[in-house]
């Protein structure tokens, strides 16, 4: 009994690959040995990427979501509203001191 030299993961009693890596060999036999590794890579990192491109994604909502929208009164909860007025009434008497 032998391990499987490709997977390294099954035994192999009669042949020299086992039964899962003996249909990657045939593919290989008839597609060629680099378009069915430029497939896996293609369609393999692809997927890894777009696991990071959601993670990343995620992570930006909870991040604005986290940040208070003081420009649009429709985005602030009526647990802060006093604030938003506050922080309003403030930028108006900025803006109206410059003038």
């Amino acid at each position: 009994m032998f391990s499987c030299p490709l997977c390294r993961t099954e035994w192999c009693i009669t042949s020299k690959l086992c039964d899962k890596c003996n249909k990657v060999k045939h593919l290989m036999d008839i597609y060629s040995r680099d378009k069915v590794v430029e497939i896996l890579e293609k369609v393999l990192v692809v997927e890894q990427f777009k696991e990071e491109e959601k993670k990343d994604k995620i992570e930006k909502e909870t991040h604005s979501n986290d940040l208070k929208d003081y420009d649009n009164p429709d985005k602030i909860p009526e647990s802060e509203e006093r604030e938003y007025l506050t922080r309003r009434k403030a930028d108006l008497k900025k803006k109206l001191s410059k003038k």
